[in-house]
């Protein structure tokens, strides 16, 4: 019956396609292949089917090759074996010989592939591997593989048992060299594999950190990204919260904490965030000032003094110092000596105070100036007002005796009440409260309280005592800036001498005080607020630096960061931005990761290290020792140095494999095990 079939000849026929016509019987390759499995089938598990000799029946044989060699081993202890060796033995070899003859049969000679895979499968394997811990390094798991591969191959039966165990231990011996060859290998490629499985989309190369501008920046709340925590952790062993990393330090330390994500790598979080904050300042750091690595760190500083090797490294060593200093030069630009400044400064906040009071003094002049200053106000009103006060609080015995006599003088008429002599009376009870104790300060503005309800018998009383009544709230203003600002009263009174004004009441100011202080020069003294400022920052460089006249001195970060604690966080935001503060910050943490040696670290000070070094590199040899073997010396010793400054320099921040499930690692250790076991049982 004919089918249809594609050909390239033209068609014979009006049958649209490329079509011809074909002798060959429908599906015949289909049935062929369903024929040959079913012979296949019969052959193997039929009434007269070789089981034993299939590849089914050899992996089936070396499942059971481990209890076998087992039970081999077993009826072979001296003792034991003289009771049932031999016909254990002889069970074995029988077995061996009919599994042989029915390999033979069903065509199967050479490499027994099949059983081998049995071996490899065999349950007793899967469970030991499963109850053996694996080491995660590869020596580790070379041994653990060498005990698998001997083991496996200890326990494949001998079909021979003349001298058992001297076969024993020759085949454990091989059997240990293939296992403990195969298992590192196979954990490095099992561990690529799960770190491919791990890996979302196509990562980037493996570079570690990703370089700089890589990837966007991740800008979500803090906390919220996964990476937040450890972020978080590597900031509070600074001395910081996450809240206090500027913005684009965060979103660039999730954007490389994403990019080791993407490479199955962890990366060392805090050695990232302490490189950020060198690159804040404009910076470039060195391997073990991010890593704090105590070996690195005195490696490098003593690499420094090394010459024709360690120039790279005092340069940059020289170079952050000196970017520090620029730094904290820009916060105290324009610094006056602390004599000029507090000049400055009394002179400005004395000036702003003549000022408060030419108005307070205009003020009552004018008052005293108006027509009904000498108008009577209700005294029988005011008196009966304050003493039913007096008594409503039980504040009566609290009137100090001068008061009540001049209650009673105002009563009896002795002492006219009227608008000149009530602003006169509230400035004697303002100066009496001012004076006394609680309870008699209540009473004395209780009278106070009363004196201002008094009522004039005219209109134009009630003008003046109104013009009297905004004097005094200038005045009672003005001296509330007093106690509120003491600088601004000294420098009225002229109480403090220039040259401590800013000691005085900038860099040791109370909080509130010195906040209040800066916000009228602010307002009102744009420069002398500026100087302020100045001051502070120069204070803060002299902590860090001292006396620099030279402009290279090293940082003193211990200094530093001990007079910023002293200052305070509260002190500096009243003359610096939080950006600004940040970076003061910065500073002393960079300053700290420069000077500051890891503990356990050896650094030579003194410089005597590099010197002795320099001193053996330059010592003459005499002869023909001088020429080969100085030569080789130095250069060896300068290829290593080379290839540490090389390191230090490029400062990259450490990853390491990020660590997989134990769930997966367990089943990893199983596949590992289990091949060393057949590999080992291989080599039979």
């Amino acid at each position: 019956m004919p089918k249809f079939i594609l050909s390239d000849e033209p068609p014979q026929q009006s049958t649209p396609g490329r079509f011809v016509l074909s002798d060959a019987p429908p599906a015949a390759d289909n049935r062929n292949m369903l024929e040959k499995a079913a012979q296949w089938a019969s052959d193997t598990f039929g009434a007269n089917g070789n089981l034993r000799g299939s590849s089914v029946g050899g992996v089936m044989q070396g499942m059971a090759d481990p209890v076998a060699g087992l039970v081999q081993m077993g009826a072979n202890i001296p003792g034991i074996k003289s009771l049932v060796g031999d016909s254990v033995n002889a069970g074995i070899a029988g077995n061996e010989a009919r599994y042989e003859a029915a390999r033979q049969s069903a065509g199967r000679s050479g490499f027994d592939a099949a059983r081998l895979v049995g071996n490899v499968a065999a349950p007793s394997n899967v469970i030991a591997a499963a109850r053996v811990p694996m080491a995660a390094t590869r020596v580790g798991q070379a041994g653990a593989g060498a005990a698998a591969g001997a083991i496996g191959a200890a326990l494949t039966p001998e079909k021979d048992a003349q001298d058992f165990w001297s076969k024993k231990l020759q085949e454990g011996a091989v059997g240990g060299l293939a296992g403990a060859v195969l298992a590192p290998v196979a954990g490095a490629v099992g561990q690529k594999v799960s770190q491919m499985w791990n890996g979302r989309g196509t990562p980037p190369p493996p570079t570690g950190t990703p370089p700089g501008g890589w990837g966007p920046s991740i800008q979500v709340p803090p906390g919220s990204h996964a990476a937040d925590a450890s972020i978080a952790q590597a900031a509070a062993e600074a001395g910081q919260t996450i809240d206090e990393i500027p913005q684009s330090v965060l979103y660039q330390l999730r954007a490389q904490a994403e990019h080791a994500l993407a490479n199955n790598t962890t990366i060392d979080t805090a050695a990232a965030l302490r490189r950020a904050d060198f690159e804040a300042l404009g910076q470039q750091p060195l391997l073990g000032q991010i890593t704090r690595d105590p070996m690195q760190f005195a490696r490098e500083r003593n690499l420094r003094g090394i010459a024709g090797a360690g120039e790279p490294i005092a340069a940059r060593l020289s170079g952050q110092t000196e970017g520090l200093n620029r730094a904290l030069g820009g916060f105290a630009n324009e610094a006056d000596e602390a004599y000029g400044a507090g000049a400055r400064l009394a002179k400005d906040l004395g000036a702003f105070d003549a000022r408060a009071k030419g108005a307070v003094d205009q003020a009552y002049n004018a008052a005293r100036n108006e027509a009904g200053r000498y108008v009577d106000l209700d005294h029988v009103g005011f008196v009966k007002t304050a003493n039913d006060a007096l008594d409503a609080g039980q504040l009566g015995h609290y009137l100090p005796a001068q008061i009540r006599n001049l209650l009673n003088d105002v009563s009896t008429g002795a002492v006219p009440l009227n608008v000149n002599t009530a602003v006169q009376i509230d400035s004697v009870l303002s100066a009496a409260a001012r004076g006394a104790q609680p309870a008699e300060r209540m009473a004395i503005n209780q009278v106070r309280s009363a004196l201002s309800g008094a009522q004039p018998a005219s209109s134009t009383g009630a003008d003046a005592l109104a013009a009297f009544s905004s004097a005094r709230q200038m005045a009672a203003e003005r001296f509330g800036l007093h106690r509120a600002i003491p600088a601004l009263k000294a420098a009225a009174d002229g109480t403090v001498p220039p040259d401590d004004f800013v000691k005085k009441f900038v860099l040791n100011g109370d909080v509130q005080e010195l906040r209040a202080m800066a916000d009228l020069l602010r307002r009102e003294a744009p420069e002398s607020y500026n100087q302020a400022r100045s001051q502070i920052g120069a204070e803060l460089r002299r902590a860090g630096f001292g006396e620099n006249v030279s402009g290279d001195k090293p940082f003193s970060q211990e200094r530093f960061n001990a007079r910023m604690r002293q200052i305070g966080t509260a002190r500096l935001q009243a003359f610096f931005s939080p950006e600004e503060i940040s970076t003061l910050r910065t500073v002393g943490r960079v300053g700290a990761y420069m000077e500051s040696p890891p503990a356990g670290s050896a650094v030579n000070f003194s410089n005597t290290g590099s010197a002795v070094a320099n001193f053996v590199n330059a010592m003459p040899l005499p002869g023909i020792v001088r020429s080969v073997v100085g030569a080789a010396r130095n250069a060896a010793q300068a290829t290593r140095n080379a290839g540490d400054v090389r390191k230090a320099m490029q400062a990259t921040v450490p990853t390491a494999p990020a660590p997989m499930p134990p769930s997966r690692n367990a089943r990893l250790n199983e596949l590992l095990l289990v091949g060393s076991a057949g590999a080992g049982a291989s080599t039979r």
